[in-house]
């Protein structure tokens, strides 16, 4: 299946699985009656929706040290059941990202919605479970600079002698999935499909883009 094929099914896969989108919404309003939060016009331009109260405060998906602390138990009852008795009391770096990574991913699924982070992570793993040999290179990126920025979404195909930091430096054959704003396209409309769908004051010809990590890195960091 060719790379953009499997990108634009990953981006349904991921978009049903957060029914109610993005919970970093600008305005929002609580109706007691009906112990739920109305979300006006804001950031993904939509008139206003409604979700409950557990699914925008739920602590499982919100709290990032939580979800490290489970990790960790998780681990070690793995480590446990599979007989390795010189468990260690805490996880090495990629352990960790790659931990919170899944849990983050399960978790929010689980409740329907999530941010940005939440939702290209599901993604980034999407891709990695389709296993398309067309996908030759797979990161999860975020956005490192300017000040005001927080964003995370994924990158299909982009060439080694490539700038990470630089998106006109990407080539025509790079992919970006971004489920935060339901988008699959090419990197050099990259600045295009963001000046249509951009929340941020920054524009998007100033971003410094930066790397979390590739599919290499997370499937074998030891």
């Amino acid at each position: 299946m060719p790379a953009l094929a499997t990108a634009r099914l990953v981006l349904a896969e991921t978009r049903s699985e957060y029914p109610l989108g993005s919970s970093n919404i600008g305005r929002t309003s609580y109706d007691p009656h009906t112990d739920s939060y109305r979300v006006h016009r804001g950031l993904l331009r939509t008139s206003r929706r409604t979700r409950g109260l557990e699914a925008l405060l739920d602590p499982e998906q919100l709290d990032r040290s939580q979800l490290l602390r489970r990790g960790r138990n998780e681990l070690q009852d793995f480590i446990q059941r599979t007989g390795q008795a010189q468990a260690q009391g805490f996880l090495t770096g990629g352990d960790r990202r790659r931990l919170v990574r899944d849990l983050m991913a399960r978790r929010s699924t689980r409740r329907g919605v999530g941010n940005c982070d939440e939702m290209a992570t599901y993604a980034f793993l999407a891709v990695i479970r389709h296993n398309d040999p067309a996908v030759v290179q797979l990161e999860l990126a975020y956005v490192a600079q300017p000040l005001g920025v927080d964003h995370v979404f994924v990158v299909l195909n982009r060439p080694g002698g490539s700038n990470i930091a630089d998106t006109t430096t990407w080539g025509p054959g790079t992919i970006i999935l971004d489920p935060w704003i339901n988008e699959v396209f090419y990197a050099p409309n990259f600045v295009a499909v963001w000046q249509r769908a951009n929340p941020f004051v920054a524009p998007p010809s100033t971003w410094q883009i930066g790397l979390q990590f590739d599919r290499n890195t997370y499937e074998n960091t030891p």
